[in-house]
């Protein structure tokens, strides 16, 4: 069984900004001919910016550095700030956990 740990952080909302950020991502995986598995995004409870969290097993392959800076210039050109980029653990599968690639953006006003 897996669980998402960021999932009881985040409103059950969807915005136009989510909306836009997560055109940024599917498009970019359209660029790069690649599935990312199950990613997550929505907005934080507390603070209202937008969460983005990749498995890191899924950035395992030959051009992941290429994807993700072509992921950043997407949303920093679509007028998102990245607040915060870190690794942490974002699933429980089986009871181990696994990694995720956790992104915060913010809209620039």
């Amino acid at each position: 069984m897996t669980v998402n740990l960021l999932h009881d952080r985040l409103l059950p909302i969807k915005t136009p900004d989510l909306y836009r950020a997560n055109q940024a991502i599917l498009c970019t995986c359209q660029k790069y001919n690649i599935s990312l598995g199950t990613w997550t995004s929505g907005i934080d409870k507390d603070t209202y910016d937008m969460i983005f969290s990749i498995p890191t097993s899924s950035l395992k392959f030959y051009q992941s550095e290429l994807f993700l800076k072509s992921l950043r210039n997407f949303w920093t050109q679509s007028g998102f700030l990245i607040a915060e980029e870190a690794e942490m653990v974002g699933y429980q599968i089986r009871g181990i956990s696994a990694y995720s690639l956790v992104f915060r953006l913010q809209t620039v006003a």
